[in-house]
């Protein structure tokens, strides 16, 4: 058990689009139902997320191309979405994903939490930039 290591294909896929548990467990209910349409309030509801953030959660998995809005005939209705990857790559990567989470979760959060932040990098980044220069003159 000790040294295992999440396979490249579910690491790489973690890395690009999986920033948090909530995204994770979000995308693995609605892959387990792919034919079943979902909006925010029933997610939360059924894995008792904050509802505001799992709307954010399913919009920014419709962008990634994991989502597909459903039924979006009145624009005042909020969106509803069904797992539909837009390649067959992405949907291996989440079979592939659930797969090891299944067996390995601890091994999946710990990488979704030990990947570099790009953000957070880039703040600091701009400090050691400025840093840089300040020592230059």
């Amino acid at each position: 058990m000790a040294g295992y290591t999440v396979p490249e294909n579910v690491s790489a896929f973690v890395i690009e689009h999986i920033h948090s548990v909530e995204h994770l467990e979000i995308l693995l209910l609605l892959q387990k139902s792919p034919e079943k349409v979902w909006n925010a309030t029933e997610v939360s509801q059924a894995l008792s997320f904050h509802p505001a953030s799992t709307a954010t959660r399913l919009a920014e998995l419709h962008t990634y191309g994991l989502l597909e809005v459903k039924d979006q005939e009145k624009t005042t209705s909020p969106p509803r979405y069904c797992f539909s990857p837009k390649t067959a790559a992405l949907a291996a990567a989440v079979t592939s994903l659930a797969e090891v989470y299944k067996h390995r979760p601890v091994a999946v959060i710990t990488l979704i939490y030990s990947k570099p932040q790009d953000h957070i990098r880039s703040f600091s980044d701009a400090f050691k930039l400025k840093k840089d220069k300040d020592e230059e003159s």
